[in-house]
C-alpha cells in the first residue's frame, strides 16, 4: 500500500521463492526415497546398518548412515546412503540411539 516491499519481497523475491521451492522439493524427494529404502530393508531377510562418524568443518560430530540389504527383485545386494545425523555424544549408547531414532522416526 505504501510502496515499501515487505521483507522477503521485492526485487529478489522470485529468486528467494525459487530457492525455497528447490529446497522443499529436494527435501520431499529425500523423505520419499528414505521411506522407500527403509520399506525394502524391512522386507529383506537380513540387512546391515553402515555408520561412519566424522566432524564437519564447524566441528559438529556427524554420523553418515547407510543400509545394505539383499533386494529379491533385483537379485543383488543393494547399498544405499540414507542420510546424516548430528551426534549428541560419541559413546556407543548415544550413537546407537541416534541411528535408531533416524531410521525409525517418520520420514
Amino acid at each position: 500500500m505504501c510502496g515499501v516491499p515487505l521483507e522477503g519481497r521485492g526485487r529478489n523475491s522470485n529468486v528467494n521463492v525459487e530457492r525455497e521451492w528447490r529446497r522443499l522439493r529436494k527435501d520431499v524427494v529425500a523423505r520419499v526415497e528414505k521411506a522407500d529404502i527403509v520399506k525394502k530393508v524391512k522386507e529383506a531377510e537380513a540387512y546391515s546398518v553402515l555408520a561412519d562418524e566424522t566432524a564437519d568443518i564447524s566441528g559438529t560430530e556427524q554420523l553418515s548412515i547407510g543400509l545394505r540389504y539383499f533386494d529379491e527383485e533385483a537379485n543383488e545386494v543393494q547399498e544405499m546412503f540414507v542420510g546424516f545425523v548430528e551426534l549428541k555424544g560419541l559413546d556407543a549408547k548415544s550413537i546407537a540411539y541416534s541411528i535408531d531414532e533416524f531410521l525409525t522416526k517418520r520420514p
